[in-house]
């Protein structure tokens, strides 16, 4: 059998969080970061030999205190005495989808990314302007209007005057989605080459949607990354939260098995609960 690491950041709904703690099976180890702005603590997390949990960064939306969290749980779980041979990103709103099955569903030795490569067409700019200025995400909070008109304010500018940061070589970015299943030789290299992108990516949009895929895909593993998210994810509208994706329901139930996914997001203790009762959370 592999042996798994979960590694989770959270920001909300702690009853929740622990329902899904509690749907992952023996094997699997846990590795919690709760947002510094969440009124969570750390005394709030189910507790048990196999979850660790910490509080440490102010996570903003788009900011890379994300990234520097999802590291820090990487490192935390690259410490435990028995290794492990697979990581799974997710957040306090994904559930498993057959955890037990796991095994079966992976490659060994593979890893399994969303994967494109910079410039995109039909992109802003080619989706390279998220690198090629300032983002201040770190320090103002665009969820609250003022201060999302501020950084916006500060990008027109940068854009205005032309301002490009020349801080790499913009031929080699890929980006994908923020969410990943790595095999260990992958996160070791991640964790290892991570910290030499930091000054490029921290004054950036969304940096963890980017990093990951960057340094793997120059790296001598690239012929081992397979581009599939293994996450069911619905983009469809109506948009049922505040921010797409769209929250799932019972609706959604077959499409999600028929994916074959490891994982599907986002779900909501209220709006999913036939769907969470479905999967036994």
């Amino acid at each position: 059998m592999m042996r798994h690491a979960i590694l989770m950041t959270v920001y909300k709904d702690v009853e929740l969080i622990n329902r899904i703690i509690c749907s992952y099976p023996s094997g699997f180890d846990l590795y919690i970061h709760i947002d510094k702005k969440s009124n969570i603590k750390v005394s709030d997390i189910k507790q048990g030999n196999n979850i660790h949990t910490i509080k440490k960064y102010k996570v903003n939306w788009g900011g890379y205190n994300h990234v520097k969290a999802m590291l820090m749980l990487l490192r935390m779980a690259l410490g435990n005495e028995t290794p492990y041979d697979y990581f799974h990103w997710v957040t306090g709103q994904d559930i498993p989808v057959s955890p037990h099955t796991f095994d079966e569903r992976i490659k060994e030795g593979y890893s399994y990314l969303e994967i494109f490569k910079l410039p995109r067409p039909g992109w802003c700019e080619g989706g390279l302007i998220r690198y090629q200025i300032y983002g201040f995400y770190d320090l103002l909070d665009a969820k609250k209007p003022w201060q999302a008109s501020i950084i916006r304010f500060l990008e027109r500018t940068q854009k205005k005057i032309g301002f490009i940061r020349p801080l790499r070589d913009y031929a080699n970015i890929y980006e994908g989605s923020g969410y990943f299943t790595l095999y260990k030789d992958d996160a070791k290299i991640l964790d290892a080459e991570a910290p030499k992108w930091e000054k490029f990516y921290k004054h950036t949009f969304c940096g963890e949607e980017s990093l990951v895929q960057t340094v793997l895909m120059n790296s001598y593993r690239k012929p081992y990354l397979i581009n599939c998210l293994f996450r069911y994810i619905e983009w469809n509208k109506p948009w049922n939260a505040d921010l797409p994706p769209r929250v799932l329901t019972i609706a959604d139930y077959d499409s999600i098995l028929k994916s074959d996914c490891l994982f599907c997001r986002k779900v909501d203790s209220v709006i999913s609960s036939s769907l969470l009762q479905k999967f036994g959370i």
